[in-house]
């Protein structure tokens, strides 16, 4: 029943994150719809794999993101810097709601655990956060919002001019934060997120802005 509800609850987060990602970026989201949801089952599965077993259950953060990639540049067959934009700019939103969320939670003084996924407060942050993606991926499309130009230069050769350069830089300060803020709270180590979840936060936005300054440069 624990993996069951687990799988569930996670399939529709990682459905969802996929949907934010391609709306953002405004491909059709109604022609991937199978992909994304094989994609997000197979994630689901991985991560309570991953979990389950104290040894990698530390990088389960990491793995996530690598397996995410490759079913971006599957899926969507674009080139490997895009697909590293699209994930990073999804996962950020994703982990930026889901830390607000817990730190709300934490404020009203409700309990939470790493070790617990299945808790209905566990519950309650991956819906909250799948009707908020879900809710920004409709407002997006609605207003005609995102960039384009990633569907539009995906063939073509990437550049490694002022701009992309600098999200080659915040790439690896995003993985490096968001990664120790996970394993501070795997560990729960709160206390120590502080610092990691505060770079995390500010390298996502420099990441948002970079990504929409691209759009109206190119």
């Amino acid at each position: 029943m624990e993996f069951i509800t687990f799988y569930i609850f996670s399939l529709m987060e990682h459905t969802s994150l996929f949907v934010f990602m391609l709306t953002f970026f405004r491909f059709n989201t109604r022609d991937y719809i199978r992909d994304l949801i094989l994609a997000g089952a197979v994630i689901s599965f991985l991560s309570y794999v991953n979990r389950s077993l104290p040894e990698v259950s530390s990088f389960d953060f990491y793995i996530q993101l690598v397996v995410t990639l490759i079913f971006l540049l599957i899926i969507l067959r674009i080139q490997l810097f895009s697909a590293i934009l699209m994930l990073l700019l999804g996962m950020g939103a994703i982990i930026i709601i889901q830390l607000l969320l817990t730190y709300a939670y934490i404020t009203a003084g409700i309990t939470l655990t790493a070790e617990n996924n299945t808790s209905i407060q566990t519950i309650s942050i991956q819906v909250l956060s799948c009707i908020i993606l879900l809710g920004g991926s409709y407002f997006m499309h609605r207003r005609g919002w995102g960039v384009t130009y990633i569907g539009d230069d995906s063939r073509k050769k990437i550049k490694l001019h002022k701009i992309n350069k600098s999200l080659l830089i915040l790439f690896a300060v995003f993985i490096l934060s968001g990664g120790l803020a996970f394993y501070f709270w795997m560990a729960d180590m709160l206390e120590y997120q502080a610092i990691p979840a505060s770079i995390f936060m500010i390298s996502i936005i420099r990441i948002v802005y970079l990504a929409i300054k691209k759009e109206f440069d190119k």
